[in-house]
Formats: structure tokens, sequence, C-alpha cells
């Protein structure tokens, strides 16, 4: 992340020092630069260089990405322009063949063993005689499945076929005669399919059975081989097997080139070692060096590309659901792709095939588009028929089409002049189902609400254009879309492995956008506040009361009556009483008759009908006006009245309408219909029961108002859940029942308990402290899975938690329930007890801790104060810092003393040390399952998430979690969805998502700004290139050195260290980190730090020196020279003798 206080000023006084000092080889750009006064500049490396002048010191090119530097230059006002297209292709594999025997023998030593185990495998008899963990070992050995779990539970988690079906399928595409294409095109989706072996899977088999002849094709691959510069040839169209085939053909003069520069390094082939060309390519020029043309340029200025990134996890998670239910689409343009035929003899027949079985494609419930087009051929079919092939003419601007085509469905509805039929329904929605499923490369399915409620999510503008203009800024942005999603390599496997064989293949990713944009608003929780997903939706959510919930639309005049008489009303007053009518077709026909303007009756025979005899007493009715505002809600209170004294709006309901006011809808719009049955949406339900507060005013939750607020204390057992184990603002519930079916102890408090009342919250035995104060959410009511209960939230974490004795001990409690008894669950207290309780764990009594500041750090760390200051400026811009150095250098040491500064005092409390190693898992870290004591296995959370929740209940207070050599954990694999979470700006509650194993009632997760992170890291640590870049870019990097001069001197005087002593410390290992420094094979990383010199006995002498260098430094120093004993004797010797 790049500080925003470096401003243009900053970067002008970079072009100059440039212009002085030239460019570093290793920092010039490679595809974009900086253009000023005729001059060229690396846009990163003048980042680099302005931070100097911001802030004293040069930026890591590791802390931002190329992206980020174009976008801040940009905003400054600067000219960021392409350098030449041309890719320097011999450049490439020169420097490829710098370090490609390194590359083989070390990163992709397994390229021979994965050669050779394939080799194997394919041979004829042993095909013969496959079994199925035969073919699920193969299995380990495709790249492409390690990077898609799902996809490989569902390709070999169980059987799929019989395995005679696996062995021929597999010899044919071994030993089968038919030409490559075809052959890939039958394992894809002909006869010889293979079951969720996805392209990628088989053309990386093919890659390695036919291994000198072709080479590996993915999108990755084809990604490099675009930036190469070499034209690839694919036409609209073109099936996997014929692009993999034209793929090789470009290769062709690429192989060559080779050859004659790189040569044939290993034992495997030339086509094999080339994809490895592709991948180095791919992460050294692609991966972090974006964007790599003008259309990923071009994106970064509208669409936040990092914003889509973190929406795809939870679209693949998704996709692969029960619940996910979208393929009709792909199936549904497959069915349009066979039938449709602009010339067919009789249009409509075919019309009406081609759209068959997609009935949830068109707008509203009743595909009034499709019927209408079927009733317009009734009337003129060719002209039907000039229409469509007008809207399909790419020859004409998109807007002039689609307007004609909507102006010719409007001459057909003046040519009717009937008065019931007053539109054709063909909206945007439906031209873009038709433009989408005739050029499938080009056009999106459209829905208006989805592609609002989508750019509001991820902070995109919309401009404010008229509907004619919509579709055509609404396909521009897909397209941009698209190319972000295109990106994610797995994604896009992901999305071909789940489509059918009666699937379009949807090679353009076309309808993969479509469905990304609409999924993420449809499926998807979005918090209404910060617009980030929460969690996943539930289509079958259930509610413990059997209420019906209603909308019902009414005029502001009116609805200021509802409120003063407690009524809801409906109009068309000229049906008299409703109650004669005996169904909804008797009423739609007395609505045409006595309102015959009115075009169709079908809606407002269904609310007359509902109104009458639907609706119940207890149900709750929501009253809204227009289609943006929700005003108030209410309890139905009586039966259907016909009141025919009233002047208008007859027909009446009693309502006890309980809260009025105005909640706001943003995204989308509210429903029109007079009177609409909503219960049948539950997540629609569910989020107005929020924002309007209805989940607390039914009958269990009485509102506060009605009477005085209760007080309570609640024993909450610790063996079966843990307070602190939830966050601020989670809900809990607790049974009126105990384990053994029998009321709790006073069971009348818990029939007493309602929604408002306040709760202590203790943790019995073996805790015994006082850990929350909860508000009742509801009160005792039956639950379908645990029976009678009540419910909570945690409102708030006390501050200090007070444990039984000291309670005890208080005179003022002395006369409280629980205090006399606590055998029991649930306790009444007096307003004046609470707060006596509540106050004790708001003041308690102060302990001293010692205070600390920069003169006592001085004293402590052989770090100048400049340092210091630098160190706590970068980790209160960055949050996350690392501090990295040699051995012994002191850097956990000098991360509590940093911790300490920033608090101001030594509290402990506030600070967790903990140590990475190989083994350690998310599940340790963050959460995951346990076994517990009784053989099952328990969700557990680990030591980061428990640390972030101790700080989300003090934001107050600073918090530090220090993690000692952070490089020796699988960091990816550790921090796993947290890895965005860690960013300075993605703090807090806004930003919060569900973790690996959370469950749907489970809040999510966040990381509270008032945390920070500090690791440390030994420089001399041959485990160091393993952290990854996206670590590096979220940290701030502090370089920490041995420090043998006048501050370390003093320090060993004021400790009783003889002068001698010092001086042959000091000078004998200065000389010895001068001898490391200049080792090529070592380096400065590699100097012996201060701190095995800091640890002072009493009385210091020569043998406390040598045993130091004897026990410590020696081995250190073998380590080092492990090729070069008699060097390693030599160093050891010079520092003893």
């Amino acid at each position: 992340m790049i500080p925003s206080n470096i401003n243009k000023d900053h970067i002008l006084s970079a072009i100059e020092e440039i212009k002085i000092n030239s460019i570093p080889d290793n920092r010039a750009s490679i595809d974009y630069d900086l253009e000023y006064e005729g001059g060229k500049y690396p846009p990163k490396y003048i980042i680099t260089i302005a931070h100097k002048f911001a802030y004293g010191e040069e930026l890591g090119p590791d802390n931002f990405n190329a992206q980020e530097a174009f976008r801040y230059l940009k905003n400054l006002g600067f000219n960021i322009i392409p350098k030449s297209k041309e890719a320097n292709l011999e450049q490439k594999l020169y420097e490829f063949s710098q370090i490609a025997d390194d590359l083989f023998a070390n990163k992709v030593k397994w390229l021979q063993e994965r050669y050779d185990y394939m080799k194997d495998f394919f041979v004829k008899e042993n095909l013969e005689k496959l079994e199925w963990n035969d073919i699920q070992k193969l299995g380990d050995k495709i790249h492409a499945f390690k990077a898609m779990a799902i996809a490989k539970g569902n390709a070999l988690g169980n059987i799929n076929m019989p395995i005679e079906e696996y062995r021929k399928k597999f010899e044919y595409l071994a030993y089968g005669e038919d030409p490559i294409d075809v052959k890939i095109d039958s394992l894809l989706t002909g006869d010889y399919k293979i079951k969720y072996f996805g392209s990628s899977v088989i053309t990386e088999i093919i890659a390695y059975v036919y291994a000198e002849e072709y080479v590996m094709y993915n999108l990755r691959d084809k990604e490099a081989v675009e930036f190469l510069g070499i034209d690839l040839c694919f036409s609209r169209g073109d099936s996997t097997g014929q692009k993999f085939l034209k793929y090789n053909l470009a290769l062709k003069p690429l192989l060559e080139k080779y050859e004659q520069i790189v040569g044939k390094r290993t034992k495997t082939s030339l086509p094999l070692e080339l994809d490895q060309f592709f991948s180095w390519l791919y992460e050294n020029y692609l991966g972090k060096e974006e964007p790599t043309g003008d259309k990923i340029e071009k994106i970064q200025d509208v669409i936040d590309e990092d914003k889509i990134n973190e929406l795809i996890p939870a679209y693949k998670k998704l996709i692969f659901t029960p619940r996910y239910n979208e393929l009709y689409k792909w199936k549904a343009l497959k069915t349009f792709q066979d039938n449709w035929d602009i010339d067919a003899v009789d249009f409509a027949v075919m019309y009406e095939k081609s759209f068959a079985g997609n009935n949830n494609l068109w707008t509203g419930q009743n595909y009034f588009p499709k019927k209408m087009i079927l009733f317009f051929c009734t009337i003129n079919q060719e002209e039907v028929r000039n229409l469509f092939k007008n809207l399909f003419d790419e020859t004409i601007a998109l807007n002039e089409r689609v307007s004609n085509f909507k102006d010719g469905c409007d001459k057909f509805i003046l040519e009717i002049n009937k008065p019931n039929i007053k539109q054709h329904y063909q909206n945007n929605t439906a031209v873009s189902l038709y433009l989408s499923f005739r050029y499938p490369e080009k056009y999106y399915l459209y829905k208006s609400t989805d592609f609002k409620n989508f750019t509001r999510l991820i902070n995109f503008e919309i401009s404010t254009l008229k509907k004619k203009d919509r579709l055509d800024e609404y396909f521009k942005f897909c397209e941009q879309l698209k190319i972000i999603l295109e990106n994610n390599i797995d994604l896009v496997e992901h999305h071909r492995i789940r489509l059918s064989e009666d699937c379009f293949n949807d090679e353009y990713n076309t309808m993969l956008t479509q469905d990304f944009l609409r999924s993420i608003v449809n499926y998807l929780q979005i918090d209404s506040k910060t617009d980030s997903i929460v969690s996943e939706k539930s289509n079958n959510e259930k509610y413990s009361d059997q209420k019906k919930y209603w909308l019902i639309n009414v005029d502001n005049m009116l609805w200021k009556e509802w409120l003063d008489k407690g009524i809801a009303t409906i109009g068309w007053d000229k049906l008299g009483s409703l109650n004669k009518y005996s169904d909804r077709e008797a009423l739609k026909t007395a609505l045409e008759s006595e309102y015959p303007i009115d075009s169709d009756q079908s809606h407002r025979s269904l609310a007359c009908f509902e109104f009458a005899n639907v609706i119940k007493t207890g149900d709750v009715i929501i009253a809204k006006t227009g289609k943006t505002n929700y005003i108030g809600y209410g309890f139905i209170d009586s039966d259907y009245i016909f009141d025919d004294i009233r002047e208008s709006n007859k027909n009446v309901r009693k309502v006890n309408w309980v809260k009025h006011g105005e909640w706001v809808v943003y995204r989308g719009s509210i429903v029109t219909k007079t009177l609409t049955d909503i219960t049948k949406y539950p997540d629609y339900v569910k989020r107005l029961k929020i924002m309007m507060g209805i989940e607390f005013q039914s009958d269990s939750k009485a509102k506060i108002t009605d009477g005085k607020r209760n007080y309570w204390w609640l024993n909450a057992n610790p063996n079966i859940w843990k307070i602190e184990d939830f966050p601020i603002g989670s809900e809990q519930s607790y049974t009126s029942y105990n384990q053994n079916g029998n009321k709790r102890r006073i069971y009348e408090y818990f029939t007493n308990v309602k929604c408002g009342d306040l709760v202590i919250g203790y943790e019995s035995t073996p805790v015994k402290k006082i850990k929350a104060v909860f508000e009742i959410t509801e009160g005792l009511h039956q639950d379908d899975d645990l029976g009678e209960i009540i419910t909570f939230k945690i409102k708030e974490f006390v501050t200090k938690q007070i444990d039984w004795n000291t309670l005890s001990n208080l005179k003022e409690l002395n006369d409280v329930e629980v205090m006399k008894n606590n055998q029991g669950s649930l306790f009444k207290l007096t307003e004046s007890e609470f707060n006596a309780i509540l106050n004790i764990t708001k003041n308690p009594v102060i302990e001293e801790i010692e205070r600390y500041n920069i003169s006592k750090a001085l004293v402590e760390l052989f770090i100048p104060e400049m340092k210091i200051a630098s160190i706590i400026d970068g980790l209160k811009f960055k949050k996350n810092i690392i501090l990295q150095g040699p051995p012994g250098t002191g850097k956990t040491y000098i991360a509590k003393k940093i911790a300490y500064l920033m608090m101001g005092k030594k509290d402990e409390s506030k600070i967790q040390v903990i140590q990475f190693h190989q083994s350690y898992s998310y599940e340790d870290f963050i959460q995951g399952f346990r076994p517990s004591e009784n053989g099952n296995f328990v969700l557990k959370n680990g030591v980061f998430y428990e640390f972030c929740l101790k700080a989300q209940r003090d934001p107050h207070n600073d918090y530090f979690f220090v993690i000692d050599e952070i490089n020796r954990g699988n960091l990816s694999k550790v921090f796993g969805e947290l890895m965005m979470l860690i960013e300075y700006d993605k703090r807090g509650k806004e930003f919060a998502i569900p973790l690996t194993y959370s469950k749907d009632y489970q809040i999510p997760f966040y990381i509270p700004e008032n945390l920070y992170l500090i690791g440390t890291m030994n420089t001399a640590d041959r485990s160091l290139a393993l952290v990854d870049y996206a670590l590096r870019r979220r940290f701030c990097f502090v370089d920490l050195q041995p420090v043998y001069d006048d501050r370390f001197s003093d320090f060993l005087r004021k400790n009783n260290v003889d002068e001698t002593i010092i001086k042959k410390i000091v000078n004998r290992m200065n000389s010895l980190n001068g001898t490391i420094s200049g080792d090529s094979n070592l380096g400065k990383g590699f100097m012996v730090g201060h701190s095995y010199f800091c640890n002072i006995p009493p009385n210091p002498d020569i043998g406390w020196y040598n045993k130091i260098i004897e026990n410590e430094i020696s081995s250190l120093l073998y380590e080092y020279w492990f090729d070069n004993e008699d060097k390693a004797k030599q160093s050891v010797e010079n520092l003893l003798n």
C-alpha cells in the first residue's frame, strides 16, 4: 500500500534524483512508463524514491504493486504510457536460460518424477488392469486438481462410473486413433467424457502422454503466450480441442527458439520444459507486474479488482452447494443454439422451441415477453421475423437496434388496439436474453436490480443514463468484469467442471460473468450498512411462529387515518362486501364488470380475495408507500369488515400498529401491488424484520415500553459454552429445561423474562467470573430444535472480570439472591443490585503497571531514537511490521519494547507472543475441529482468533500479537482468508467475513482496528524465500543489524564487564561479521548479533565469554560453513584465542 502523504512535489524530486543517479537494472519497468517532460521513468521505482522524500526512507517494492503505482500517479496528474507492444522473446528466453538449471533442479524437480509416473501409468498393460485407487493416485500428480479441491473431490472422491469405463476412456486417450483435437473434445463432451475431468485436467494429461508432441494448454499458459505477442488465431466457436491444436501450431517457432537459446535441460521433453518457461513468465512478469496490457490498465480505472477477488471465494463455494440452482441458464442457451433458425418456415414454432423450458429467464412469473412475441406472430409472423433480423444485425449500433425493436413492438400494440393489452413487455431484460443467446460471445443477460445491487456492493458508480442507453453500459461493465474473472484460473476451471453435457460450453465466459454478478447479490447475504458479504442466504429459513407477513400499499393521507384509527383498508367499494364472492374468479368477473376501463384484473382480484379470506388475526402487516419506502408495521387485530358507513375504502381490517417511521430502500424497488403475501420469501422477511425491528415485537418479544425493564443474573457452564468464544452482538439461547428434561430451578423467572431485559453473564466453576452483559432479544418461546428457550445477545464484555470471592466479600451485595444460593441458572436482580455489580466491573481496583517511555527504551535498546520513531510510525500506518535481521539482534525483545512504547506501559495482558513452525496450521491459528473428551470433534478457536476477540472487547486500548519466526510457517495455509483482513485498510466490522469452518448462525469474523501484528524473521534462515509475496506487501519490513558500538560497550560496562573483555567482544565480533558479510555465500543477513552477550551474570569474566562462544556461536558458525569446516574452526579459534 502506498502512503497517502506522498504528493506531486515528492514525485518530482524523485524524477530529479533518477536523472542524476540513473535507474538500476533491476528496477526498470516492464510494460508501462511515467512520461514527464519528454523523459520516461519506471512508475514503481518513482514511488520507491518519492517515499524517501516523504518519510525519510525508501519504500520497498514488495509493499505495493504496479497497479497501485499507476493509479496513484494518475491521481496526481501524471501520464502513464505503455511500452512497445512487442515482447522481447529472445531476451526472456535468455533470462530463463540463466536460471533454468536451478529451477529444474530445485523448484520443479517434481517434473521428472511426474513425467516418469505418467509414462508408466499409461502403459497399455497397466491401463488394462487399472483400479480405482490407481486413478485416485493419478489425481495427486495432476497440477490442475491441486488448485481445485472441490473439483478434485467431485472427480476422485467417489467413483463416478464403472472401472471398465475408466479403463476404456484412458486407453482411448493414450492409444485412440482420432486426431488430437477430436480426441480432446470427445474426452470433454463426447462419448469418452470422463466426469468432472475439466479441460485443464485433460490437456495436462495429454501433454504428459504426448510429451514430445504437444505443449500443455491452460489459461495461465495462454496468458503467457499472449504476453509474448504470439497470435493464437482462435476463432469464435472453436472447441477446446481446436484451440489446443491451434495453440500448439502457433508454438512451433517458439519451441525451436527455446531449443536454440535455452536448450534441453532435463530428461523429460522440450514441450514440458517450455510449459515451465510459461509458468516462470507468468510468475515473474504477469503475476507480479500487473497489468500486462491495455485492457487490464483500462479495467483498473473502472472496477476495483481487489473487491471482485474478495467476492470470488464465496462464489466458488456457492456453485457446488445443493442450494445453487442456476444451471438452467446454460441448458436454455444450448437449447436456443440447437434450435434457432431465423429463416425457419414457421418462425413461431421455431421461436417457441428455441426458448422452451427457460421461463425463469423472462421478466415476471408469467413470462409475458415470450407470450407477446408468440401473440404478435399470429398477427404478422414475417414482421416479427424482420424485427429479430434487425435486432441481430451487428452492422447497426446497439442502442439503435434495441430502440427499433421496441418501436416495432409498440406498433403491434397500436394496431391491436385492445384496452386490455397495453404493453408488449419487451424490456431490456427480454432484449438482453435475445442478444446474449444469439451472440453468447458478446452479450450478457441483464436484470436492472442485479446490476444496481452489484455495482453498489463494489462501489461502482452507474452513470445516470436513460434506459435506452443502460444496456450498452451494462455490456461494457460485464466485459471489464469478465477479464478480471478470467484472470482467476481456478474460478474458470471450477466453472467448466460444473457444466453438464446438456449445458452450453460457455467458452467465452459471458454466462459465467452474468451468473457471478447475479449470484453475489441473490444467494449471498449482504450487510445493508457495509455492503459486504455476511453469509450465504438460506432458501429454507424456518420461523418459530406461524404468522404470515403482508405488504400493503397506502398513500400518505390515508396512512395518517390508518394510524389514528388503528385500521388498514383497500378500495374497490363498488363490489360491496367481499364476503359475498365465493372465490377469486367471481371477484375477477365482478371487477371486470364494475371497473371495465382497467386492464388486467388478476392482481386486484387476488388482493381482494386475500384481504377478506386469507389474512388472519395476528399476521404481520407492513405498510409501504411508492417503490422505495416502508413506513410502518403492526399486527392484524380483527377479521374482515365491510364498513358501509365510510365514504371510501370500505374494506377494513383492524390493526395494532406497533411502529411507524421511514425505512428507505436504496437498492432495487418494492413491489407495487396493493397487497402482497411475502411469507414465501423468508430472506426478504428476515431483512425486513431486522431492518424494522419486527422480530422483537411479536408475542414473546413484547416492547420494552410496555412495562418496566427487568434485571437478571445468568450462570453459564464453561464446559458447555464459553461466553468469550462469541463476539459482541452474537445471539445465544438458553433452555428453560435441563439436560434431564426437568424445569430449571425457579422456572417462573424464565416465564417473566422479556425483550430488553439486561442480564449479568457469569461463568460458573471452574472459571467463576463475571464475563459480560446480555440483552434479552426474545422471551420464553418454543424453538423447533431446542424446545423452550430464551434468547439474548452479548451487549458488552466487562472491563474487569470480577471473581466470585471478590463479589462474596462486598457488603453491598450481601442481600443479592444469587449470593445467598448460587445453585441454579437464572436469578432475579433489582436495578440497584445490577448497577452495583456493573459498577464494580467498570471501576475495579487499579493495578499498578510500570510506565514505559522513550527514555527507558533508549537504555534497553541499542537503536537510535529516530529508528525507533520510524518503526512505530510504520506500525501505526501499516498495522503490521516484520522485524528482520541476523540471529542475535534481539528481534522478539525489541518487538515487546515497541508494544510497551505504543501503550506507554508494560502491560503484558495486551501482548501475545507465539512462534510459528512447519506444522503450524490454520486450525491452530484461527479455528478448527479438535477431539473432545467424549471422543467427538468440536470446533475450537485458535490463538489468534481468541486474541482478536479480546481486542474487540476492549476497543479503547491497543493490542499486540507477536509472531516469532513468522517465515517458518506455511503462511498461506496458516492465515487462510485472513490474508485480506490483516491489511491495514481492511480492519473493523465492515470487512467481516465468514471463516472456513463458520456455521450459518455465526457472526462473521473481523480483525479489530486496535490490533497490531509484529512478526520477526531471521535473515540467516534459508526458508525466507518461502514468504508469500502477498504477505510481504501487507507488512512493513524493518531491518535490524548487530550493534557492537559505544552504546553496546556502555551497556557492558554498566553490568560490570571488564574493559579487556569489552574490547575483545567488540573487536572480534566486528571482525567476524566483516568476514561473514564479505562471504558471497552468506552476506550481511548472516552476521552474529549482540544479544548473545546481553544476558550477563553478576560477575562476568573471561569464562562467561568463552562459554558463549563455545556453546552458542560455535555451532552457528559450523552451520554457516558446513561445506568448509576449516574456515568454521579457524573463526571459532579467532574468537577464543
